[in-house]
């Protein structure tokens, strides 16, 4: 499986998942996410409940939203959150939390 190294918001509004070769991995332009974060290593992404995929945020290395440069990042699972929904999704909902497990529920901009 590819290793997510950015994730990208391009002009129209889709969400792009990338590899350090800035190929396309996945890429979404869902109305509602689920981000799940265990601890500060992981976050799981699910699309309508159905498991969209992992990504181990030591291996996440940048973010960008088109047109503006991208941007380095560094930091855990919370901090890719708190990222993702200030700048790449708004936050509908958040719901409660199990041994470091929290749910977050985002809508995308469009």
């Amino acid at each position: 499986m590819a290793i997510v190294d950015k994730i990208e918001r391009n002009a129209a509004g889709n969400i792009l998942f990338k590899d350090v070769n800035d190929n396309i991995i996945s890429s979404t332009s869902a109305a509602g996410l689920t981000v799940y974060a265990n601890g500060a290593d992981f976050i799981r992404i699910q699309n309508q409940g159905i498991e969209y995929f992992v990504i181990e945020v030591a291996l996440l290395t940048r973010l960008q939203i088109d047109p503006a440069p991208e941007t380095a990042f560094s930091g855990t699972a919370q901090d890719l959150i708190a990222e993702l929904s200030a700048n790449f999704f708004f936050e509908l909902s958040r719901g409660g939390s199990n041994v470091g497990n929290d749910l977050f529920l985002f809508q995308n901009f469009n």
